[in-house]
């Protein structure tokens, strides 16, 4: 996170959007006090991990997933857990020569939608069909695409944490007169031991393997 702001305050950003999924990892507390910093308008999308950090995961989830989330819940006070339940599920913004942009976390319908580069043309315009613009930028699941379909574009800029692109680095986008794919170099290893040190369950096999091993991106592509 610190080498991608780096990045963008001198590329001149006019403002920051953070596509969701914020507090769920080794430092939810220290990631909201490094963006609260942000010395650039900043507009924040809750992610489904956001959500069931602050209201919880169904009972029959996964135990491994239920542990994280409720430590990461423990980290936030209940101002901040009250703050997260109140964000939107999408923003939009008129971007220089992108015109009307609608920012989301997966889908505009739904924070956990998933839709891929490959994902077939019916279902990608049915689950775009409820908005009037014609870019739409989503997340969720940390790959790195640019779709256009039927007068439709559909651009994940990909993830900063866990990115899913088979090489290190943290993955975002750059929107104004085109669409720049961006990937900031960072000192994993420090990073991962500063993870490891976090107390957060399960941060070996969860988070520090995909940050050190990123999976391919095709075959995460095939797995969606």
């Amino acid at each position: 996170l610190d080498a991608v702001l780096a990045e963008v305050s001198a590329a001149g950003v006019d403002h920051v959007v953070i596509g969701g999924d914020v507090v769920w990892g080794p430092h939810p507390g220290e990631v909201m006090d490094r963006l609260s910093d942000v010395e650039l308008p900043v507009t924040f999308i809750r992610g489904n991990a956001d959500r069931e950090v602050c209201e919880g995961l169904p009972p029959d989830s996964d135990p491994q997933l239920v542990e994280i989330t409720q430590w990461c819940a423990q980290q936030l006070n209940e101002q901040r857990r009250g703050w997260f339940r109140g964000l939107p599920l999408s923003a939009a913004f008129d971007v220089p020569d992108l015109g009307e942009t609608l920012f989301c976390h997966a889908t505009p319908r739904s924070d956990e939608e998933i839709v891929t580069a490959v994902t077939p043309e019916t279902r990608l315009l049915e689950a775009l069909s409820s908005v009037r613009e014609t870019v739409i930028v989503c997340g969720h699941t940390h790959v790195q695409f640019d779709r256009a379909t039927q007068g439709r574009r559909l651009i994940n800029p990909g993830s900063v944490g866990m990115p899913y692109e088979g090489r290190r680095g943290a993955y975002w986008a750059l929107l104004g007169s085109r669409v720049q794919f961006r990937r900031s170099d960072y000192d994993v290893e420090e990073a991962a031991r500063r993870m490891s040190a976090s107390g957060c369950p399960h941060v070996e096999e969860v988070f520090i393997d995909h940050m050190l091993t990123p999976p391919d991106k095709d075959e995460t592509i095939r797995h969606f």
